[in-house]
């Protein structure tokens, strides 16, 4: 497979990204602006779907007599709107909320609740209040069948009753982020809200921990960590006082939440400026330190990153299909990762989602934001990590040449010594992984310059895309997987010098990594179902008959220079980016690659034939989707 296409995003993105990403900075002020496009009316709930950015993805509502409205689809704000008016005649609340996709990386499913129409945000503080008023975890509410009996009758002074209720126990937190004291009386239901640290503390809140609930028998309990999975409030049951918490850290992430989006808006204004005139000494200021100091970025050296940059901003690919990116939004603070870090006060791992003309968005992988002195200024500076490693969640549709369809999910990891600094094995450890982990190492076909490690033979499973990438899980594994900031430190990716993996997972250890993997695979069980078409995108060569003949297919390849394309999109989740690729080769380890970026706001383009100077024997044509939370969906047709 190739990875240009997101590799190039990471560059192009950040050096064209707008000073929309924000302004402000500073201690802030915890007045929100609100967002929601629709003011509530006598028949309409409407509010904001957030968890420290604005979640993409549906929003959903029942009544209390089980009858749905939705899914709709959450505005790029977070905003979201119902009418009540097209439920049936005599529904009644109270009416139940929940907000399904992903934030920051990971993904949510989180409830909100109310009694009558008006304002009704849904994020972390509205899910525990939520499985406070009802005595119950709702699960997911589109599951009507299993969840008729969940939806219980909640009054709008249980409500008001579970509100209070976790204000008592979330007392030390909401305080920490606000020290002036207003978030400690927050209705976090109908407060006027917007997903941007800079104007709203209790969306910078939501970037700094992650709240956990529990119901059980009634009772809820809610754990807070911080996003280093460190605990700020142990297990507790709502309505009650911790027995302790640990919340120095939250009241500075707040500000460095504020700080860090102000650097990326200064930093944007600079690339600007400048436009196709920039050059690495224009954005030097805004890298730390030296080639020595600034560390690894995904093997690159601070020159390397910066000069790389550069060169692609120049480039015209990713501007002539998506256009100028419009937006920078959906700043997170993903981790905490000053501890891995000396020489310096705090070391941030970020997320921000950039959005292009064409409504393509991304979010580059791996920023990391340091701050050397308190209050000095924020910096790039290198994830550290010495291996260029992107582990994502990866499922293919393949229409086989003998007319069936086959499936396959598991995670796409994809693993180069870019740097060559001797890297030559790789094992990755954790939840839904055989005992022992999965291993990597060099082969001397993975690429041109031997530099891509590849899945042991042992990993590699029944492919249909990339089997040096692709570790396929079953549905039993998938459901042992612990995603979004729950998995730091619970995966374990470890580098090598020796050629093959060491048993002992440390001769010749070079570099151990603690990657976060931000969402499940979608299971076998709903690839296999008759719904399984929503999560793929099509396409096809308008020019040709298609057929899975390579005779044909290499005769049009060899007759033109062009070819338009049409494509059809998923339905299943927003579709983040989308592209296609033809991939020839021979039985003599001969390769040719045609790929295509593909516009959001079009369904056809054209493809630019690369004429291979072999005569191919088999390949495939693909199309391929990204979601909000990094997954692949490639449909795949297979040329013989």
């Amino acid at each position: 497979m190739k990875r240009g296409i997101w590799t190039f995003l990471f560059i192009a993105a950040m050096a064209t990204l707008l000073s929309a990403c924000g302004g402000g900075g500073g201690g802030g002020t915890s007045t929100s602006v609100p967002v929601t496009p629709v003011t509530p009316t006598s028949t309409t709930i409407s509010g904001v779907a957030a968890a420290g950015a604005p979640i993409i993805g549906n929003a959903y509502l029942k009544d209390s007599q089980n009858n749905q409205l939705g899914p709709v689809t959450i505005a790029a704000d977070g905003s979201f709107s119902f009418d009540l008016t097209k439920l049936p005649s005599g529904s009644t609340g109270p009416y139940y909320l929940q907000a399904e996709g992903a934030a920051g990386g990971q993904t949510f499913l989180l409830h909100s609740v109310t009694a009558t129409a008006g304002t009704a945000n849904i994020n972390p503080l509205t899910n525990l209040v939520t499985a406070q008023a009802a005595g119950q975890d709702l699960g997911d509410l589109t599951a009507s069948t299993t969840n008729t009996s969940k939806i219980t009758t909640v009054t709008q002074a249980s409500i008001t009753a579970a509100i209070t209720a976790m204000q008592k126990t979330l007392a030390p937190l909401l305080q920490a982020a606000d020290t002036t004291g207003a978030l400690t009386t927050v209705n976090p239901i109908t407060v006027a809200y917007v997903a941007d640290p800079t104007k709203n503390k209790l969306d910078a809140l939501f970037d700094a921990v992650s709240i956990n609930v529990a119901t059980a028998s009634g009772a809820s309990t809610v754990t807070v960590t911080d996003k280093s999975n460190n605990p700020v409030i142990p297990q507790t049951t709502v309505g009650t006082t911790p027995s302790s918490s640990s919340t120095t850290t939250i009241t500075q992430t707040v500000t460095d939440a504020q700080g860090i989006t102000t650097f990326l808006s200064n930093f944007a204004t600079t690339v600007n400026a400048k436009g196709a005139s920039l050059a690495p000494a224009d954005i030097d200021q805004y890298y730390y330190g030296s080639d020595s100091t600034f560390g690894y970025d995904n093997g690159l050296t601070r020159t390397q990153t910066i000069q790389g940059l550069v060169t692609s901003l120049t480039g015209k690919e990713m501007l002539q299909i998506h256009g100028q990116v419009t937006k920078v939004a959906n700043f997170a603070i993903v981790l905490d990762v000053t501890p891995n870090y000396t020489g310096f006060t705090k070391v941030y791992r970020i997320r921000a989602d950039f959005y292009f003309q064409d409504g393509s968005f991304g979010s580059p992988r791996n920023m990391t934001v340091a701050q050397a002195t308190t209050g000095g200024p924020w910096q790039f500076i290198g994830n550290g990590s010495k291996l260029d490693a992107e582990i994502s969640v990866y499922a293919n549709q393949g229409a086989q040449a003998n007319n069936t369809t086959t499936y396959r999910t598991g995670l796409y990891l994809y693993f180069e010594d870019v740097g060559n600094l001797g890297i030559n094995s790789a094992s990755l450890e954790g939840p839904g992984l055989p005992s022992g982990g999965i291993t990597f190492s060099k082969q001397s076909t993975n690429n041109s310059n031997n530099t891509r490690l590849a899945l042991d033979s042992t990993f590699q499973g029944q492919q249909l895309y990339d089997s040096w990438g692709q570790y396929e899980m079953a549905d039993s594994q998938i459901g042992q997987m612990v995603t979004g900031i729950a998995g730091y430190k619970q995966y374990v990716l470890k580098f090598y010098s020796g050629a093959t993996a060491p048993s002992d997972r440390t001769t010749g250890l070079i570099q151990t990594r603690y990657p976060i993997i931000a969402a499940k695979p979608v299971t076998n069980t709903v690839l296999a179902s008759s719904s399984a078409a929503a999560w793929f995108p099509t396409g096809t060569l308008t020019s040709m008959t298609m057929t899975h003949s390579m005779t044909s297919f290499a005769s049009m390849m060899m007759n033109t220079t062009s070819a338009p394309f049409s494509y059809t999109f998923p339905t299943a989740y927003t579709t983040a980016m989308l592209s296609a690729d033809v991939n020839l080769w021979d039985q003599n380890s001969n390769n040719q690659y045609t790929g295509m970026q593909l516009a959001q706001n079009k369904t056809s383009g054209t493809m630019t034939i690369v004429k291979p100077s072999f005569t191919p024997t088999a390949g495939w044509l693909t199309v391929e989707a990204r979601d909000p939370a990094r997954r692949y969906f490639r449909s795949v047709w297979v040329l013989q």
